[in-house]
């Protein structure tokens, strides 16, 4: 399944379109992101490359600052965006993590690595 970033609805794998609102533009399911990111995004459309595209839709804000942090820290501009979905009663809030165009496949390889194993708790000093 693959969901509408405009509207949110749930369409097959095949859909060139949205169901719902006809929007062509979907977030590809994947349970094996980083972070338990809940949906990471397939390669954008030719662009400029100087435009921000999403990269992953995280689970919450605290995942979010996360990756884009661990994307910051790999020299790769990163924002995160809140978009809010939907009309009265049933507004629902969406946070993708951006980069820009040219930089997204370099950030699919860093948030594809595994995260380093903390260091030993010998080899730390102790607290004082």
């Amino acid at each position: 399944m693959k969901t509408c970033t405009v509207c949110g609805h749930s369409n097959e794998d095949t859909a060139i379109y949205c169901q719902q609102c006809g929007a062509g533009e979907f977030r590809a399911q994947n349970t094996d992101s980083v972070l338990d990111a809940e949906e990471t995004m397939p390669t954008p459309p030719p662009g400029p490359p100087d435009e921000w595209v999403a990269i992953l839709v995280p689970k919450d804000q605290f995942k979010a600052t996360i990756i884009a942090g661990r994307l910051e820290a790999s020299g790769i501009n990163a924002r995160i965006v809140s978009q809010k979905v939907g009309g009265w009663g049933t507004m629902q809030t969406f946070l993708d993590v951006q980069v820009q165009r040219r930089d997204f496949a370099e950030a699919k390889t860093v948030l594809s690595e595994t995260d380093p194993a903390p260091p030993d708790s010998a080899s730390r000093p102790p607290f004082l």
